[in-house]
């Protein structure tokens, strides 16, 4: 069996161990959107996170949901309260804006 099949198959046997890009958008819809906009839609709160994947890596933006004060010492953004799978799938919903 290859290993990307048997890895797919994991993903779909146990659920919230992978999420992807389209579940990361309604996690950000449910978890973010309140304070960050996006494409013009959301709060102001917030910086606009339209072009976010241009400006910062991955593991920056994993970090500011882990810990969003490390980056900025008077964040108010509170400590992104999901699962690491849904902060895996935020990552990567921000990361393929375009």
């Amino acid at each position: 069996m290859k290993k990307s099949f048997l890895l797919a198959a994991i993903a779909f046997a146990v659920p919230g161990l992978c999420l992807a890009a389209a579940d990361g958008q309604k996690i950000f819809q449910q978890k973010c959107k309140m304070c960050h906009k996006v494409n013009g839609v959301g709060g102001k709160l917030g910086p606009d996170l339209s072009k976010v994947s241009g400006q910062r890596d991955e593991n920056y933006i994993r970090g500011k949901l882990k810990e969003p004060s490390k980056t900025k010492s008077d964040s108010v953004m509170p400590v992104f309260d999901g699962s690491p799978a849904e902060a895996d799938a935020v990552v990567e919903y921000l990361k393929n804006l375009k």
